[in-house]
């Protein structure tokens, strides 16, 4: 009998250790991912436009406000590179090209069409 009961405390030394040793790695991984998310949360830059799977087909960007004046209506749009490229006329007729950012809807600037002669380079 005494044999049969040190073999259970042997047995059951084993399993508290086993389970012990368990319960420590699943803490250790559970304060390490908390800890690299907390890190992690916060980005100085954007994060990175996803791949189209199949060539030619959209990829979703969300939605992308992009401020236009008051008093002008949008005569054409087209993209050249990452920037969106709005022609635009105002209520007196005068057309110039507001350029903004195609990712973040940031306005980068505006060519003025004017008319008249300009000197060659």
């Amino acid at each position: 009998m005494t044999e049969n009961v040190t073999e259970q405390h042997r047995a059951l030394k084993f399993v508290v250790i086993a389970l012990g040793s368990l319960i420590v790695l699943v803490i250790g991984i559970i304060a390490t991912t908390v800890t690299n998310r907390m890190a992690g949360s916060v980005r100085d830059e954007p994060l990175p436009l996803p791949k189209s799977s199949q060539p030619g087909h959209p990829v979703f960007f969300g939605d992308v406000p992009v401020v236009i004046p008051e008093g002008v209506h949008v005569v054409q749009m087209s993209v050249s590179g990452d920037r969106l490229l709005l022609l635009l006329q105002d209520a007196a007729g005068d057309h110039r090209i507001h350029a903004v950012d195609a990712r973040t809807g940031a306005y980068l600037g505006t060519y003025r069409l004017t008319s008249g002669d300009q000197p060659g380079p």
